[in-house]
């Protein structure tokens, strides 16, 4: 894994990041066994085999815009190379029929300021968009999600509550997903 973070200017900034292909693996083992009733069959069958999935390229760019203290906005792309997933089952090659994907997302924060006693509070607020295609060819499948967030920045502690609600379309089933994410972060001087 490789990233780059680029200040264009005090207002814009860039990021880059990159996941090599990789395989992972792990080992595999089973067991079946036959006993007939009443008879001395016992027929036992032992397998062990060493699995791997190898995982796809992963590219991603994103940018970030702040146009005053209180307002930004971000957005990203990344690119999936899913075509070039590959699996292997007890030494047997699975067949996936997977395409290459782009997702896209983006979003803006406004934050709020406070005080808290004598001490200067902010209250990040975040709402967003994502489109995120699905890898199966046989079947053109996406989802669409609403993303949206609360923070609190007193000192050098953040704490932020985020979640992402969304719809699939495309195979039919109309499914939902959704998220929910807390993050605590201290950090060595005040953001």
């Amino acid at each position: 894994n490789a990233g780059l973070h680029l200040a264009l200017s005090p207002g814009l900034s860039a990021s880059l990041a990159v996941r090599t292909p990789y395989a992972r693996k792990s080992d595999a083992e089973s067991l079946l066994r036959y006993t007939a009733d009443g008879g001395d069959t016992d027929i036992l069958i032992e397998a062990a085999a060493r699995n791997s999935y190898r995982q796809p390229l992963v590219l991603g760019a994103g940018l970030v815009s702040r146009w005053s203290e209180d307002w930004s906005a971000a957005a990203e792309v990344c690119y999936f190379g899913w075509s070039r997933y590959e699996v292997v089952y007890f030494d047997e090659p699975v067949r996936r029929t997977f395409r290459d994907v782009v997702t896209a997302a983006a979003g803006v924060e406004y934050a709020m300021k406070s005080r808290l006693g004598s001490r200067s509070v902010r209250f990040p607020i975040r709402l967003g968009l994502a489109y995120d295609p699905q890898p199966m060819s046989d079947v053109p499948s996406s989802y669409l999600s609403l993303g949206f967030g609360l923070g609190l920045r007193l000192g050098t502690l953040a704490v932020d509550l985020g979640g992402r609600i969304g719809r699939e379309s495309g195979s039919g089933n109309a499914l939902r997903s959704g998220r929910v994410a807390l993050s605590v972060s201290w950090f060595s001087d005040e953001r």
